[in-house]
């Protein structure tokens, strides 16, 4: 890149003929939700950021984001169903991860829009990272279609664009560089350090997903866990960190979610239904995230089991479905 942080709105000829190929085609991009497989707390920064130490993994339930770049400058996403996404001063996901592409690789401005409507079938609220998803899927696509076009108008390297990209993602929120990387991964700090891990012998199970009828509220859900937990020492998550060198073999073993006990007390369905999943799946069931949503890890051949867990749960109101863990 030339020496100014600053560069003004017109594209390099190598970008602009990128630019041009892609303002008015409509594509589908699809973004997957996660689950923690693994939640563990190792600290909490001096401004109050916790720092975890996490199993994440992708599923197959997915939201779709139907896409068109144009020529303005205008970003407008809308959703299905509608006025899913917060309305109010604060920008979906989706446009600021755009805006922060663009930022992360020198531009003062948006060089041009889009449109985009998102079909939300992750459930919102609940620690599946439907948001993030979102905004990663934005980024991944932005990554693909300008990088090579990056390279080429700027010098850079494909991993210094994949640099820029996760820097922007981590400015977009702690989940979202996770869901650039997507599959099975260990993450650390606050969500930006992330090592894709080895399967060993394992293959991708099935996961039965349940969600409460009552939502765990976030900031309220923090500033309890905090209350609860006012001092807290520094650790580390020997089993977790050694899936980094030796990788993953038994999903089950590795379940567990340090903020479990805390989204129980403040929503008690959450804890009925735990009792419940555990009576029929006793290894390989918890909370993911800090949301009310929580799973159990699906053997194959147990899926009649999971349907009839679906069904008793369904009658206290719950919500469930079923989907396959994706590891890359």
């Amino acid at each position: 890149m030339s020496g100014s942080s600053s560069i003004s709105k017109s594209l390099p000829e190598a970008v602009a003929r990128v630019a041009d190929a892609w303002i008015g085609r409509e594509l589908t991009i699809n973004a997957p939700s996660k689950l923690n497989l693994r939640l563990k707390v190792e600290g909490r920064r001096g401004d109050g950021y916790h720092l975890l130490s996490m199993i994440n993994c992708s599923t197959s339930r997915q939201d779709t984001l139907r896409l068109v770049f144009t020529a303005e400058s205008e970003c407008v996403v809308t959703t299905k169903p509608e006025r899913v996404i917060p309305k109010g001063d604060r920008e979906n996901l989706v446009t600021l991860a755009f805006r922060a592409f663009w930022r992360a690789v020198g531009f003062d401005m948006v060089p041009f829009g889009f449109r985009c409507q998102i079909k939300k079938n992750i459930p919102i609220g609940g620690g599946l990272g439907g948001g993030s998803a979102d905004a990663a899927a934005m980024l991944r696509h932005l990554e693909s279609v300008f990088g090579a076009a990056l390279c080429e108008g700027y010098g850079m390297t494909a991993e210094q664009v994949r640099s820029h990209v996760m820097s922007a993602a981590l400015s977009c929120g702690a989940d979202v560089p996770y869901a650039v990387e997507g599959g099975l991964c260990w993450v650390g700090g606050i969500g930006e350090e992330i090592v894709s891990l080895r399967k060993s012998s394992i293959s991708p199970p099935k996961a039965l997903i349940m969600i409460p009828p009552t939502p765990v509220p976030t900031v309220q859900f923090y500033e309890r866990f905090r209350q609860e937990r006012p001092e807290l020492p520094l650790s580390v998550d020997t089993l977790g960190r050694a899936c980094i060198p030796y990788g993953v073999g038994d999903l089950a073993s590795l379940v567990e979610n340090d903020f479990e006990s805390t989204a129980c007390s403040m929503v008690p369905e959450i804890a009925e239904g735990l009792a419940i999943a555990r009576e029929v799946f006793p290894r390989g069931t918890a909370l993911t995230g800090s949301g009310s949503v929580f799973f159990s890890l699906v053997p194959e051949g147990d899926e009649p089991r999971a349907y009839e867990l679906s069904a008793r749960l369904k009658e206290r109101g719950f919500e469930s479905y079923l989907c396959f863990l994706i590891f890359s």
